[in-house]
């Protein structure tokens, strides 16, 4: 176990942090579900977590076909447009066409779905 520290410890700032945030997220709960009830604690204090240790999700995650794939025809429309993908030609297309455009696009970074945007979010106390 000390051996294992001492390598931690003798890590360059940017992975130590990284593995900081991989642990630390093993240990956390932020579901806004408990039980039956919808609850904003895990959403609040994901984003806290998020805005304390300068978490940018857009780093580490990207939507790819599977998760595209699971959304509805009309999530996907909206999320291209959240995109700033232009919806000339895509509004008729079928949920199998837009997929891949979809995944293509948020490959490309910056896009967060709704329930992950917490992790983004700008740090208001810096200002």
């Amino acid at each position: 176990m000390a051996e294992t520290l001492e390598s931690v410890a003798a890590l360059p700032r940017d992975p130590r942090a990284d593995l900081r945030q991989l642990a630390l997220s093993c240990l956390l709960d932020l579901s806004e579900m408990r039980g039956d009830t919808r609850t904003e604690d895990g959403r609040s204090l994901g984003t806290f977590l998020a805005r304390r240790m300068g978490t940018d999700l857009t780093r580490r995650w990207h939507p790819d076909d599977s998760y595209i794939g699971r959304l509805s025809r009309d999530q996907i429309l909206t999320a291209l447009t959240e995109m700033g993908v232009p919806m000339k030609g895509l509004e008729k297309a079928k949920k199998a066409d837009l997929v891949p455009v979809a995944a293509r696009k948020a490959q490309a970074g910056g896009w967060l779905p709704e329930p992950l945007r917490f992790a983004h979010a700008p740090d208001r106390t810096a200002e």
